[in-house]
């Protein structure tokens, strides 16, 4: 006769309600002055943001940001969302806390979880020049991050 007994842990994590939606103010940026140069991969100022997530459990959480517009050539930035009035020549590179630029489309980061239940991480954005001819305008972008639990 073999006899099993165990407890079942739902692990379970929330996006923190002033997370769910983040909105980053990418500031105006001079070209080609606000930029480190005026080569393709050339950046403006990183601006800080943070996503935090309360788990009620102990899982691993890890982050994947997949962009809603790409760029051919490009698969680690962010393309411009489509807009006649945008700016050509630039897109949108996300930074982990670290400032290492961050690859898309992969699930990253992988941290345990705080004491208190909440976990923040901490990222950067910047304008990144494509190397195609820079035009000024709006330049919005938008990526979906998920969050993963393990």
């Amino acid at each position: 006769q073999v006899s099993i007994v165990g407890t079942m842990n739902t692990r379970s994590c929330s996006v923190a309600a002033g997370s769910r939606n983040v909105s980053v103010n990418m500031r105006e940026v001079a070209y080609p002055t606000g930029f480190s140069g005026r080569q393709a991969g050339a950046y403006g100022p990183t601006i800080p943001f943070q996503i935090t997530v309360n788990c009620v459990s102990g899982p691993r959480t890890s982050i994947q940001f997949d962009p809603v517009t790409t760029l051919a050539g490009r698969p680690n930035t962010i393309g411009l969302t489509p807009d006649p009035s945008n700016a050509s020549g630039v897109g949108v590179q996300l930074l982990s806390w670290s400032g290492v630029p961050l690859q898309l489309r992969t699930p990253l980061l992988q941290i345990e979880r705080a004491p208190d239940g909440a976990s923040t991480f901490g990222f950067g954005g910047r304008y990144i020049l494509t190397g195609e001819p820079v035009r000024g305008g709006r330049a919005n972008a938008a990526s979906v991050f998920t969050m993963v639990y393990e």
